[in-house]
């Protein structure tokens, strides 16, 4: 299973994990840098076409990187403001070499640039639109793609979806009610997720310790609003089956929930010691790296802890090859399986050859007891 990952330093490294060896380090890119942690990344074609790789850096340089010659393909330096960073990215375009670059900045812009533009005259960054007024401080956290040209933004602000070709709000959330003493819930969502084949229902996160689950179609509030905790959730992912969720807290917590019982939590995966910033789902594993330096894989559904690497920086963002996590989840099921044939064929050998003949003790235990010879006589 081929897993990415990216720092505070700038370095994008590739983790391989074989389920008869040790996790090995397959590849590191980049120069440590101060002030240079990758964001953000994302495959640049789709989640089964997985040779090339597009991340962010915090200053605004975006990379394409080809993960089989290990060099890098393309590269443009982004025109942000003073205070803007980059949140989201969103590769668009079935060629390589004739792709588009959607991104999100903190301030609420929704920008595109063309990647494959090489002369720097020729370059044009076109914003698309704005999330928010100009004069409004609330700041953009994150972007989901819903489908085709719609994107769902999220931040201290309400849940909005955009048709980026309309330019367009297509869709707007609402508050939940005010509460107890009548004061207006802030917003503060910092992550989310579609549910696997539905475009209608997503799941988002709250920096306040909250989880909520919208549907589109059926109202603008939260259809389900729980608070598992009262501290900062930094990300949420939904498993294939769309039954559970996964979320991480900034105290390296990572818990596995059930949607259809309210988010009732099923199970909390121990090991991470500092704050969890990045997290990943693919077939049964989840993959999550924080402020320990360790990258740690579990089976989500056997809760069992698959690797933990250390990787000697702070990590911020994770990123799983689907297709190598398939592969190696058909591996460990018939290790597994082998397994289970060895216990058996030992259990059969076992009672062949030494449980054939009773023990004495349990010869005696199988012998009739005589209750007159243990009666005690009482004397007149």
């Amino acid at each position: 299973m081929k897993i990415l990952t990216g720092d505070d330093n700038g370095l994008l490294k590739c983790t391989q994990l074989q389920v008869k060896e040790e996790p090995k380090l397959a590849f590191k890119y980049g120069l440590q840098k101060e002030n240079h942690e990758i964001d953000d990344i994302k495959w640049s074609i789709s989640e089964e076409e997985t040779r090339y790789c597009t991340f962010i850096h915090s200053l605004g340089v975006v990379k394409t990187y080809d993960t089989h010659t290990e060099k890098t393909l393309f590269k443009k330096e982004l025109e942000l403001d003073a205070e803007s960073r980059i949140k989201s990215i969103f590769p668009v375009g079935d060629d390589i070499m004739e792709q588009k670059l959607i991104f999100a900045e903190s301030t609420g812009k929704l920008s595109c640039i063309d990647l494959d533009v090489e002369d720097i005259e020729d370059q044009k960054q076109a914003e698309i639109l704005t999330v928010k007024k100009s004069n409004d401080k609330k700041k953009l956290c994150a972007m989901l793609h819903r489908m085709k040209s719609q994107y769902l933004c999220l931040g201290q602000f309400l849940p909005q979806i955009f048709d980026i070709e309309t330019k367009k709000c297509t869709w707007r959330g609402k508050n939940v009610p005010n509460d107890q003493d009548d004061l207006e819930v802030p917003m503060f969502d910092t992550s989310g997720s579609f549910l696997p084949g539905s475009n209608r229902t997503f799941v988002i996160s709250n920096g306040h310790g909250k989880i909520r689950l919208y549907d589109v179609c059926a109202q603008v509030r939260p259809v389900v609003d729980v608070e598992p905790c009262n501290y900062y959730l930094s990300n949420i992912k939904s498993t294939d089956c769309g039954n559970y969720v996964l979320y991480s807290s900034q105290k390296g917590e990572l818990t596995k929930a059930d949607i259809r019982m309210d988010f009732r939590t099923v199970h909390r995966f121990k090991g991470s010691k500092g704050s969890i910033r990045g997290l990943a789902v693919a077939s049964d594993f989840v993959a999550c790296v924080g402020l320990d330096r360790y990258l740690r894989v579990y089976d989500h559904e056997t809760r069992e802890a698959m690797a933990n690497v250390y990787l000697k920086q702070k990590l911020n963002s994770v990123l799983i090859d689907v297709l190598s996590a398939k592969q190696y989840n058909l591996a460990i099921h018939e290790k597994r399986q082998e397994v289970e044939i060895e216990e058996e064929q030992a259990h059969q050998y076992y009672c062949e050859h030494y449980d054939r003949k009773p023990t004495k003790r349990k010869r005696r235990a199988e012998q009739p007891s005589d209750e007159k010879s243990k009666m005690v006589k009482i004397k007149d």
